[in-house]
C-alpha cells in the first residue's frame, strides 16, 4: 500500500520510497534500508533551514531582531534601564521559538496514524524541521548575549577601582 501526499512545494510524494526529497533539492537518501540511517548529500545553507523551519521562523525573527536591536542600543548606551528590556525580549525570542517547535511536532504527529508502519520514521524528519526554530531562537540569543557584553564591560570600565569607604549606621 503507498500512501501519496502533496509535499511542501505541491509536488507528490510517496511516502514508502527509499529516497524522501526534502526542500529545496537537497535528497535525504536512506544510506541502508535496514538500518534506516539517512545521509545527506549536501550542506543545507540558512534560507534552506528557515523554509524547513516553517511559519514558526517568522515570529522568532522578528523577536529576534528586536532583541539583537535592543543588544546594540545597550552596546552603544549602557545602563541599568535597559536590563529588563533585554531580558523582557530575550524570553519572547525563546519562546517564539519553542512555539514554533511545538507546533511543528505536533503537525508532524497528527497524521502518524495514516501511515504505513513501514514509513512512519517520516514523523522524526518534520520534528527535525520543526528543531530549527528552537535553533534559530539560541542563535539570535547569543549573538545577543555576545552584543550585550560589550555593554557590560563598558559599564566595568566606568567603575572607579578604588572600593568606596564603608559606613557605619550607629
Amino acid at each position: 500500500m503507498s500512501l501519496s501526499h502533496k509535499g511542501w512545494h505541491g509536488q507528490d510524494e510517496d511516502a514508502t520510497a527509499t529516497v524522501v526529497p526534502p526542500l529545496n533539492q537537497s535528497r535525504l537518501v536512506l544510506s541502508d534500508p535496514v538500518k534506516k540511517t539517512h545521509t545527506t548529500e549536501r550542506a543545507m545553507n540558512l534560507l534552506e533551514a528557515f523554509t524547513m523551519g516553517g511559519w514558526g521562523m517568522w515570529p522568532t525573527l522578528l523577536c529576534g531582531m528586536l532583541l539583537l536591536g535592543g543588544a546594540v542600543w545597550y552596546a552603544v548606551q549602557p545602563g541599568r534601564r535597559l536590563g529588563p528590556l533585554l531580558v523582557s525580549l530575550g524570553l519572547m525570542t525563546l519562546i517564539s521559538g519553542l512555539l514554533g517547535l511545538t507546533m511543528g511536532v505536533i503537525k508532524s504527529l497528527l497524521p502518524r496514524q495514516q501511515v504505513p508502519p513501514d514509513s512512519r520514521y517520516i514523523s522524526l524528519i518534520g520534528i527535525a524541521e520543526s528543531l530549527y526554530n528552537l535553533v534559530f531562537a539560541f542563535c539570535f540569543i547569543m549573538i545577543a548575549a555576545v552584543v550585550a557584553a560589550v555593554g557590560a564591560w563598558r559599564i566595568a570600565r566606568q567603575v572607579p577601582g578604588a572600593a568606596a569607604p564603608f559606613r557605619s549606621e550607629a
